[in-house]
């Protein structure tokens, strides 16, 4: 079968505007001119200790409590989790819930009676959508209230539904389907950059199967046909790997997103790593490599990891990424197979809950140099602020061995007097906001408004990102 053409990435320009705050990444080469001796890692995922954070406990549940799509929020002093349960053995409107959870913290959270829904014989239960839907995500809409998409079949057919909400609790179906014939594995998600709403999703009247397609709109009710975004490639093919769905969320002023790889053969789901300069065009950050492992046997994530379809969601210096675990494999839904729970409900076919993993901030992946010094150039920037700031780990072993310099060079490459690599102070320690200087001025407004190159000079060094600041 031919498939359709990717979209292709837009041009970078001569000059790259930096804009002013925004973590660069080396997700990518994008800012890349030159480098020598630097090899691109992924980041470390930290997984929570007292994982997972969420587990299902209620008969309504079914053995799942997962953000299948769902979402994972901090609104104002709180936190507010949408997560979704999954009674197999049933069909029909209480198969599948939409749930609301609270929490101080992120990490411990209540699970409010709403007496909204019947669902399990009572309404005394956190339901806020029971209907029979897949992966429905929850999105903060930045222009007010509450937005979710889910799969399910309405009167217009299978595919893609929406729903609106004032406070994330009361919901209402949107009037018509919003794209047809759309696949059951959908995540949806906003685009402030372009102020789109997106869907990643499969789209079988133009590849059947597990395929990755996007899909856009402006105002949520009128949404481009969508197009594929990702293809297998040969690791994939090798590998017997399929990819089952993805997510992507806004990054400063790029894109990132997850790619949720099923390993055909063991019948197991993790996560890669995506990234995009456009949010059309989209790559994967060390192909073949995985970024949200599963757990170990016998933990509630052995199976499946994958996140919700929110943005990891900022914690002092660190990113911390919810996701969905389960405990047992990708198979085709059976019948109960252990008997009833005490109130004679059957007991789950399969368990999951949902984790927590932390990552530092900006350390998605970094360029690394080990024993030989590494040397990084970029492509000609420009930026009107004052300040360079640079996330990096230079405190690896052995002790004393690590350190980064950094200077400007002008649009051909010629040292900047006063700001030159010779002139840069050193830079030692693991800190996400290294300050630059040079003989201890940092203040570089003298550079503004002209096309610059950044080299960087490291050994024994991870080098994640780096930001222009007031």
């Amino acid at each position: 079968m031919e498939l359709p053409e990717l979209p292709r990435p837009q041009p970078r320009p001569q000059i790259v505007d930096i804009t002013p705050g925004a973590p660069q990444l080396f997700v990518d080469n994008y800012l890349v001119d030159r480098s020598e001796n630097l090899v691109r890692r992924l980041g470390e995922v930290r997984k929570y200790e007292g994982n997972p954070i969420l587990s299902p406990e209620h008969p309504w549940e079914g053995g799942t409590a997962f953000p299948f799509g769902g979402g994972v929020y901090r609104i104002g002093d709180g936190w507010r989790m949408w997560y979704n349960t999954y009674r197999r053995w049933l069909r029909g409107r209480e198969r599948t819930s939409l749930c609301y959870a609270t929490s101080p913290d992120g990490l411990g959270w209540e699970k409010p009676k709403l007496g909204l829904h019947e669902v399990a014989g009572t309404r005394k239960n956190n339901v806020v959508l029971s209907l029979e839907m897949d992966n429905c995500s929850v999105v903060h809409d930045p222009k007010g209230g509450f937005k979710a998409v889910a799969y399910t079949e309405g009167d217009e057919g299978a595919g893609l539904y929406g729903f609106t909400s004032e406070d994330g609790v009361h919901w209402r179906p949107f009037p018509r389907i919003l794209i047809p014939k759309a696949g059951d594995r959908t995540s949806f998600w906003y685009d402030a950059l372009r102020r789109r709403y997106v869907v990643f999703t499969r789209y079988g009247p133009v590849l059947p199967g597990r395929y990755i397609f996007r899909a856009e709109s402006e105002d949520f009710l009128n949404w481009t046909t969508p197009e594929l975004v990702l293809r297998w490639s040969e690791i994939d093919l090798a590998h017997d790997r399929q990819h089952y769905g993805a997510n992507g969320f806004v990054y400063g002023d790029m894109y990132l997103g997850f790619l949720e790889v099923y390993h055909y053969p063991y019948r197991r789901l993790d996560t890669e790593l995506l990234c995009s300069r456009d949010g059309r065009a989209w790559e994967r950050v060390c192909e073949g490599e995985t970024f949200l492992p599963n757990g170990p046997d016998g933990d509630f994530d052995y199976f499946w990891a994958f996140p919700a379809a929110s943005p990891p969601v900022q914690v002092g210096d660190e990113l911390w990424i919810y996701y969905a675990g389960r405990m047992h494999p990708h198979s085709p839904p059976g019948p109960p197979a252990h008997g009833t729970e005490p109130d004679g409900t059957p007991k789950a076919t399969f368990w999951a809950a949902t984790g927590l993993a932390k990552l530092r901030l900006d350390g998605f992946a970094s360029l690394d140099a080990s024993g030989e010094e590494g040397v990084l150039v970029t492509v000609p920037v420009r930026f009107e602020e004052r300040e360079l700031r640079v996330n990096a780990d230079a405190d690896r072993f052995p002790p004393g061995s690590s350190w980064l310099k950094v200077g400007f060079l002008d649009e051909d490459g010629k040292p900047i007097p006063g700001f030159s690599l010779e002139e840069a102070d050193v830079l030692r320690g693991d800190k996400v906001d290294h300050r630059a200087s040079w003989g201890g001025r940092w203040d570089i407004s003298r550079l503004c408004g002209e096309p610059v190159r950044l080299a960087f000079k490291f050994v024994n060094t991870r080098l994640y990102a780096f930001r222009i600041q007031r």
